[in-house]
């Protein structure tokens, strides 16, 4: 029995996991992102506030991107990290399943040789 290129490449559903692993991989830095925009637009409306609105503005401006920032990459993070958990846990099972067949080969391999080199 040989081994075929079949057994050492990539299935489809690992090369669809790993696909997943890299779409999600920015969650959290987008998350970051969108969160920091919002913040801060929403803190701009301190400008707003009479009589304070120049010291307040400037204020809640960069505490409302700061804020929105780190909420928005934990929300990012936790959804995004959820599923590569997942897709890892399915990669390592079918890798562990590839590497005990490529074992499996080998043992074969050897008995193989034993009996041709005795011969």
């Amino acid at each position: 029995m040989a081994l075929r290129p079949a057994d050492v490449e990539l299935s489809e559903e690992e090369k669809e996991l790993a696909r997943l692993q890299a779409e999600h991989a920015g969650d959290a830095q987008l998350g970051s992102s969108i969160g920091g925009v919002a913040g801060g637009a929403l803190g701009a409306l301190g400008f707003l506030i009479p009589g304070a609105g120049l010291v307040a503005g400037p204020a809640l401006t960069a505490l409302g991107s700061s804020v929105g920032g780190l909420a928005g990459g934990a929300i990012g993070g936790a959804v995004g990290g959820e599923k590569i958990d997942s897709a890892q846990t399915r990669l390592d099972e079918l890798a562990k399943k590839r590497e005990e067949r490529l074992k499996s080969y080998a043992l074969k391999q050897q008995a193989l040789d034993a009996l041709l080199g005795s011969r």
